[in-house]
């Protein structure tokens, strides 16, 4: 997963995080709307911190291991990592300044990595990449920091491992799995985005039928 920032208010109103905004009473509708001064939404930020942490705690057991491909937090670094369970690796994003006492709460650091999961050539990194280490042979590479932005390219193993298009959620590793293998077989996503610019919600109905098929449920 990717792209929790958690604390981090004025990300929640960038990515219209709206289980978590509710109208501001002071905004002027004759203003230019502003986020630091006319915004049109405030955010509750302690209620998305708790429902984040509640959901990933459902989903990642004491157990688990999860990589965490960059912007973690806005602050309070050490009270979120402690709060989440399971080891975790973090792939450092432009947003992940903490001090050292935070850093090494977490199992591993990274500004970019790359290990064999399950036989798979995996890299990992916060930004996008044209290009990876083996790519040319069928290695994957997972992202964050366009929160579904960034439409999907048919002829590479990459996608956006962001919450803000899977649910607010950590994604398991074998849906990681799944979804590839969308791509291995059918070359392309399963929406068509030929045709579209608005990739963030045609990323995020693509992700809910693979979400939909994985667990079985009707497409």
């Amino acid at each position: 997963m990717s792209d929790t920032h958690l604390d981090h208010y004025n990300i929640a109103l960038h990515c219209n995080r709206t289980p978590w905004l509710i109208p501001n009473p002071d905004f002027n509708p004759n203003l230019p709307e502003h986020k630091k001064t006319n915004a049109k939404h405030l955010v509750k930020l302690e209620e998305f911190n708790h429902d984040f942490i509640k959901s990933y705690n459902n989903i990642v057991s004491t157990r688990d291991l999860t990589y965490i491909i960059g912007d973690f937090a806005w602050k309070r670094h050490s009270h979120f990592i402690q709060a989440l369970n399971g080891k975790k690796i973090l792939i450092l994003g432009n947003h992940d300044k903490m001090d050292q006492n935070s850093l090494r709460l977490f199992t591993e650091v990274h500004t970019l990595f790359r290990r064999i999961i399950d036989g798979i050539d995996v890299t990992m990194c916060h930004f996008p990449m044209i290009s990876w280490a083996n790519s040319i042979h069928g290695s994957w590479c997972l992202h964050g920091h366009c929160h579904g932005r960034l439409p999907e390219n048919r002829s590479r193993l990459t996608f956006d491992v962001g919450i803000d298009i899977w649910n607010y959620k950590p994604i398991p590793w074998e849906l990681v799995k799944f979804k590839m293998s969308k791509f291995n077989r059918a070359g392309c996503n399963v929406i068509d985005f030929t045709e579209s610019d608005n990739h963030f919600e045609d990323l995020k109905k693509s992700n809910e039928l693979i979400i939909a098929e994985f667990e079985g449920g009707k497409i």
